[in-house]
This record gives structure tokens, sequence and C-alpha cells, in this order.
């Protein structure tokens, strides 16, 4: 037997009902901001994880432990 299927709201009615705090603005701003932001952050951690002499003392130092 399945329950009852929950009722849709529309999501300004849901938003009426958000109080005002530091997350509200995030709720109801266009998401075009944010998109860009977390795109920028992305581009930022792309790239070299280990710079590269870091990387050669680490395999020299594993071939001295074999």
């Amino acid at each position: 037997m399945q329950g009852a299927s929950p009722e849709l709201l529309p999501l300004s009615s849901i938003l009426a009902q958000v109080e005002d705090g530091p997350n509200t603005a995030r709720l109801t701003d266009p998401p075009d901001g944010r998109v860009s932001a977390l795109q920028a952050r992305a581009a930022q951690l792309r790239g070299t994880v280990i710079a590269p002499d870091q990387r050669e003392r680490m395999l020299l130092s594993d071939q001295t432990m074999r």
C-alpha cells in the first residue's frame, strides 16, 4: 500500500516562509553569479597538485627505500 503523494507547492510560496537570515540571499538570488564563482574556484583547483621539485624528491626517496 502506498502513502499519499506529497503536495507540490510553488517555490515562491516556500521562499515566502523563509525567515531572513544569512542564507536568504542565496535562495533568492539568481544562480548566475554563484555558477560563475564556482567555475572560477574549479579553475583554480585545476593544475599541478605536487610541485615538480617535490615530486622528484618523492620519487627519489621511494627508490632508495626499495
